[in-house]
């Protein structure tokens, strides 16, 4: 089994993708030797991915960095924190691999691998990465534990229209007094399968 190092970003990519992403990793015949997350500090996408990992990663170190909630904030430690262990992984040619599908983390791989590392990029469903950096598009994850608390919460507290969708604005009210920003209710709602939505006069509809 051949060595890797972790790095996650946590405010991009969805927590329920960590059995798929160990999975992918085992697959390949390579083991993590750390996991790196990193996340803003106001929504809760940093501890389901530590919780995702203790439940599935067992004995690996995992270590978070919180960050303030400012846009790419996240990105910039993550890059940060590559950038100081470089020297290392370019000595030990250990693997790195990027959690994520944000152009600039895309970017960053890529100036990586030119550099000499060996790079791997993996992220969950969407448009696969345009690099030329050896990318593992992971599966749609099932809906996680805490993804179903949010479903059941929204059913019993939100009232459904006679057709059984709710209100999309009141969903996304419900979701950040729950503590999720922008991003969290858009990976929350991503995560949701057989999620469709309908529009109507003076709002969307979603069917959860």
């Amino acid at each position: 089994m051949a060595d890797c190092t972790v790095y996650v970003d946590a405010d991009n990519q969805a927590a329920a993708l960590a059995p798929g992403l160990l999975h992918a990793l085992a697959s390949r015949g390579l083991t993590a030797t750390s996991i790196e997350l990193f996340g803003n500090c106001k929504a809760p996408q940093l501890g389901h991915w530590r919780r995702a990992l203790v439940d599935h990663a067992q004995g690996v170190m995992v270590r978070c960095t919180r960050v303030p909630c400012h846009s790419q904030a996240a990105d910039a430690a993550l890059l940060l924190a590559v950038g100081a262990r470089l020297g290392e992984h370019l000595q030990t040619a250990t693997l790195i691999v990027i959690m994520s599908r944000d152009n600039l983390m895309l970017a960053t791989a890529q100036r990586l691998q030119d550099l000499g590392a060996r790079v791997l990029v993996c992220h969950g469903p969407a448009a696969p990465a345009k690099c030329n950096v050896d990318t593992v598009l992971l599966p749609a994850p099932g809906a996680s534990r805490e993804a179903l608390s949010l479903v059941g919460k929204i059913r019993r507290e939100l009232p459904a229209e006679q057709n059984g969708g709710y209100r999309k604005s009141l969903v996304g009210a419900l979701l950040r007094r729950a503590g999720l920003d922008r991003r969290g209710r858009a990976v929350f709602l991503a995560s949701l399968p057989g999620l469709r939505s309908e529009r109507t006069t003076g709002d969307r509809l979603l069917f959860i």
